[in-house]
């Protein structure tokens, strides 16, 4: 059976555009770690939350993100 068809569009309702980005958020999360358990790998996830005014959100930790992102830079850039 297949799901019907979304619309996307901005969500106006503040309340409902809340509930929208926890839910997409924990979701990302779960799949993330799943992923990190089911194929070895280091991963995380940077989640700019919503309002221009919000810190970004980090998965597992900013430490970890900011650590695999220079270990990529270093990767990428020891290439060329």
């Amino acid at each position: 059976m297949t799901r019907k068809k979304i619309k996307l569009a901005f969500i106006t309702n503040d309340a409902a555009r809340n509930a929208a980005y926890k839910k997409r958020k924990k979701v990302m999360v779960k799949k993330l770690r799943d992923l990190i358990i089911l194929c070895g790998v280091e991963a995380c996830v940077v989640i700019y939350p919503p309002g221009s005014d919000s810190q970004l959100e980090a998965w597992p930790s900013t430490v970890v993100a900011r650590n695999l992102f220079s270990e990529y830079k270093r990767r990428i850039v020891g290439r060329s």
